[in-house]
């Protein structure tokens, strides 16, 4: 039901690689120090790959 085809996927489609080069180019910003990443002093839980709901 939420991956099925429509108007609205066709013109996510082409924001979708816009957003996919922006990872891109961020992770390799990162990577290659022209962007600095923070330690934090205290641990931190990241929960990832929420598709519906929370």
């Amino acid at each position: 039901m939420y991956y099925s085809k429509s108007s609205a996927s066709l013109f996510l489609l082409p924001l979708s690689a816009i957003f996919f080069l922006i990872s891109l180019i961020r992770k390799y910003l990162y990577r290659f120090n022209f962007l600095k990443s923070f330690k934090f002093k205290v641990p931190v839980v990241i929960v990832g790959n929420i598709t519906l709901g929370g």
